[in-house]
């Protein structure tokens, strides 16, 4: 399984102006907000799903958001989509779920609308559920090169 020393090694490749930093707990958004003592929306989060014909795709979006699935399925021509299972995360993008990257990953790749409008820096999974990476979002559509379509809505958090 890859983790924050394969992401740093991607980084240092890529020329990439990006920080590792290692918290407490980062396995969800809440506890990364925490963690870093920031708004919830500066967090990022990679989510994994799966398409009707199993074909991955990886959506980033905002801390404070989730992914309509049935609005991501239809923008892709899908009939449904569902989330990947936590092993399959890991087979799919070498990275454990709760600290997959917005880069580095070997998937066709979404980058919800408002995020992207949003701009600057933000907090993403660093290679696993203990570190963060701080990258600008506009690095992020240079080396993933995701589709931006508008697919989260409003997330109710405890």
């Amino acid at each position: 399984m890859k983790g924050p020393s394969d992401l740093e090694s991607f980084i240092k490749r890529n020329g990439i102006m990006a920080t590792l930093m290692v918290v407490g707990d980062a396995a969800t958004s809440m506890k990364a907000a925490a963690s870093l003592g920031i708004d919830i929306d500066r967090i990022m989060k990679t989510v994994i799903f799966l398409d009707d014909l199993e074909r991955p795709l990886a959506v980033m979006l905002r801390g404070s958001r989730k992914v309509n699935q049935n609005a991501l399925a239809k923008q892709l021509g899908a009939r449904k989509i569902r989330l990947a299972a936590r092993e399959e995360v890991v087979k799919l993008t070498g990275y454990e779920a709760g600290g997959v990257p917005p880069i580095d990953l070997p998937l066709d790749s979404v980058l919800d609308s408002e995020l992207a409008s949003m701009g600057g820096v933000v907090y993403a999974g660093g290679g696993d559920s203990r570190t963060l990476l701080e990258i600008s979002i506009e690095d992020i559509i240079r080396l993933q090169h995701p589709r931006i379509l508008s697919v989260s809505i409003p997330q109710q958090l405890q």
